[in-house]
């Protein structure tokens, strides 16, 4: 079994189960802070208007026991109702379980246009009151 992991377990992945590759998925990603995000390409259309991301989240697909499933979503607050677990297919075709945050969390301007929380460039928030432009 195969679960695909963008953020923190990325960096911890030995404590899980074993790397396969390196991978992508169809969806944006938000920096929550702590830990990112990621929210499925088929549910973000209405959400974002702002620059447009590379619409792929960067990650690594790790083959685990099966068992340590109930884990990871305590793990993962999807008792909570902070993230959900589903099943997607990675741009190398590996069918994966992934965990995609409640979309009412999200907060677009902490989007990651590059999808790689490693290497994140969130989109810098608009500012409250601009400073008009001197007219020299």
């Amino acid at each position: 079994m195969y679960i695909f992991v963008y953020g923190t377990l990325r960096t911890n992945y030995a404590q899980i189960g074993n790397k396969i590759t390196n991978d992508r998925i169809k969806g944006l990603l938000f920096d929550l802070g702590g830990c990112p995000g990621f929210l499925a390409a088929e549910l973000n259309n209405d959400l974002w208007r702002g620059p447009q991301p590379t619409g792929w989240v960067v990650g690594e697909v790790i083959e685990i026991d099966p068992a340590i499933l109930p884990t990871l979503d305590q793990y993962e607050g999807v008792d909570r109702n902070l993230y959900t677990r589903m099943k997607v297919t990675t741009e190398k075709g590996y069918e994966v379980w992934v965990y995609m945050i409640n979309p009412s969390m999200c907060d677009t301007s902490r989007l990651i246009l590059s999808g790689d929380w490693h290497q994140p460039n969130p989109v810098p928030e608009a500012p409250t009151n601009p400073v008009p432009e001197n007219p020299a």
